[in-house]
């Protein structure tokens, strides 16, 4: 009988699909980062694949990335040389996934069938007592609840939402990410799992509204990750720094300053240097790289937001094969938050439009189906820009942006115009002084109720 367990246990096994999975895993660290949470020691049978496995654990203890060189080196140093299966085909991360699932199922009927046969020899056990039943049973109950299937009842998520909603009462609950913008904390800010788009044509202040942000939440002390394909870690922080020096960028990076400037900027660096912003300029070189930057500034930094400024940069190819990239990128973005519990933040760039400089969302169905991925889909549009005096209900457009929330999926639509700073180059929300200062500045003699208030 006992050759008969055996053999139908070995049956329970798959060799292919354990090694794959290890494989899969090897070839991109993104693919280890999400997957290792499914894998575990008893899903390995094969003794070379669980040898395997537990280097690859002690390399992600050590903070290591998951790369094929480093692994192979303590593999033959311990173990000699590695099989060739471990160099295989499969790279993407749902083929790696869909094998980690099928292993775990098979471990799980391995530990189910193991404690059936226990069954039987207790049964023709004439010594055996109830306590022994008992225990089978209990063995049996928490088997079957370790193979988790992810299902909830509506009961239990009923519950769940209770418990957020007393939690936000009493401040405990996790909330949304205040922008320091009213157009998204009236809706209750940024939120994680999401992805954002801020899509606009070229010169409408994109990257300055994402600068804009990602200021504004450092200083409610909210860590966030800004990767920027068209300017490097130094011209980000002189964007940012702009408003509280009141000194431009293009001054701080080029200019010689007076000792009055330089004694402004170094009062507010002494303030601002330790705001939650984080850089990585090595990680700009693939859409691969950046995502496991990511992943790495959530492990060391623990942000909940990353900017990516701008996507169109990342993909290489044309016509109908780059747009298939974009949206494979928007998409596998979207995973990445809801994986990570974070924000992210893709600038799009549109395409120019002379007859109609204002954007729709219907424009960015032709940016890779970003409009599909995303939660949030947000416009920006300056119509200064393009010599419009006047926005449709006569307020003046000078030193303004229109922002229109084109999509919400979880937070609702919204349009509003906000105050724009060209030469500091930041967004706040308007107030009526404000507008009225810059409409003189610029020579504006119209009368109050004129104004874009």
């Amino acid at each position: 009988m006992a050759d008969y367990v055996n053999s139908n246990i070995f049956q329970l096994a798959n060799v292919e699909a354990e090694r794959e999975v290890l494989a899969g895993c090897l070839s991109d660290d993104n693919i280890w980062q999400a997957v290792s949470p499914l894998l575990a020691d008893d899903l390995f049978t094969d003794y070379e694949s669980r040898k395997a496995y537990g280097i690859m654990r002690q390399m992600e203890r050590e903070g290591k990335a998951m790369e094929y060189s480093e692994f192979g080196q303590r593999f033959a140093s311990v173990h000699g040389q590695l099989g060739l299966f471990m160099i295989g085909s499969i790279t993407s991360y749902e083929l790696t996934r869909q094998r980690a699932e099928l292993l775990r199922e098979l471990s799980t009927k391995r530990k189910l069938y193991a404690l059936c046969t226990k069954g039987m020899t207790i049964a023709t056990d004439p010594t055996a007592g109830i306590e022994d039943f008992e225990k089978l049973l209990n063995d049996l109950r928490d088997t079957s609840a370790s193979a988790d299937t992810g299902e909830q009842s509506f009961s239990d998520t009923v519950k769940l939402l209770r418990q957020d909603m007393a939690g936000r009462i009493a401040g405990t609950a996790e909330q949304g990410m205040m922008t320091g913008l009213h157009i998204f904390d009236s809706h209750f800010g940024l939120h994680a799992g999401d992805l954002v788009i801020f899509a606009g044509r070229t010169s409408q202040g994109k990257s300055t509204l994402a600068t804009t942000i990602a200021r504004n939440m450092a200083l409610m002390g909210t860590p966030s990750a800004y990767y920027s394909l068209e300017m490097g870690a130094k011209q980000l922080t002189a964007r940012i720094m702009a408003r509280d020096t009141m000194l431009s960028s293009s001054r701080m990076l080029y200019d010689k300053m007076n000792d009055g400037e330089l004694a402004r900027f170094d009062q507010q660096a002494a303030t601002m240097q330790n705001l939650p912003i984080y850089y990585d300029d090595k990680s700009k070189t693939s859409f691969r790289r950046l995502t496991t930057s990511i992943r790495a500034m959530v492990r060391k930094h623990a942000i909940r937001i990353a900017f990516i400024d701008y996507l169109q940069i990342l993909a290489n190819g044309s016509g109908d094969n780059r747009e298939q990239l974009i949206g494979d990128m928007a998409r596998d973005l979207k995973r990445l938050a809801v994986e990570l519990n974070i924000c992210i933040v893709a600038i799009s760039q549109l395409s120019r439009a002379k007859d109609k400089p204002e954007p729709t969302l219907m424009e960015m169905r032709g940016s890779g189906q970003i409009e599909e991925a995303c939660d949030t889909a947000v416009l920006v549009y300056r119509p200064f820009v393009y010599g419009i005096e006047r926005y449709k209900d006569s307020t003046l457009t000078y030193g303004t942006a229109q922002l229109t929330i084109a999509k919400g999926r979880n937070i609702g639509l919204a349009q509003e115009v906000v105050a724009f700073n060209g030469e500091l180059t930041y967004f706040y929300d308007r107030t009526e002084k404000q507008v009225t200062l810059q409409a003189q500045s610029a020579g504006w003699s119209d009368n109050d109720e004129q104004l874009p208030f």
